[in-house]
């Protein structure tokens, strides 16, 4: 089932709002895969697209946690380097071992969402709020 973007998801920052439903949009791909024989195509297209997109997502914030001091900067960083760490080896063992990781790269992502998006993004929005973005 495809992934929809709620209000209840929003960190309050228009600019990481727009890059977390990019990031959905990505995981839909998957999700829409009917064709079995696209199927393998429409993998790796979407393992390459959340690899590169995660990396910018990731830098935004990250440039935000630095420019105004967040707190708890450290531990939101070590978040993101285990999913980087995540997706790099789903990549490894779909492009190198040929392995089907489509549903299990779904679950995994809509987890992350879940946990991550809606808990640990959601500590900043004071932060980022209270020095002007929005």
């Amino acid at each position: 089932m495809p992934i929809t973007w709620t209000e209840e998801m929003s960190v309050g920052v228009r600019s990481i709002d727009a890059q977390h439903q990019t990031f959905i949009s990505i995981i839909n791909e998957l999700e829409m895969i009917v064709d079995p024989e696209k199927k393998e195509f429409v993998t790796g297209l979407t393992l390459n697209e959340i690899e590169t997109y995660s990396t910018y997502h990731f830098m935004t914030e990250e440039k935000y946690f630095a420019l105004f001091d967040y707190e708890l900067a450290k531990e939101h960083v070590e978040e993101h380097r285990k999913m980087t760490g995540q997706i790099k080896e789903f990549r490894r063992r779909f492009f190198e071992e040929r392995q089907d990781v489509s549903a299990e790269l779904m679950a995994f992502c809509q987890d992350w969402l879940n946990d991550h998006l809606m808990k640990q993004d959601k500590k900043y929005t004071k932060c980022f709020n209270e020095h002007g973005l929005r």
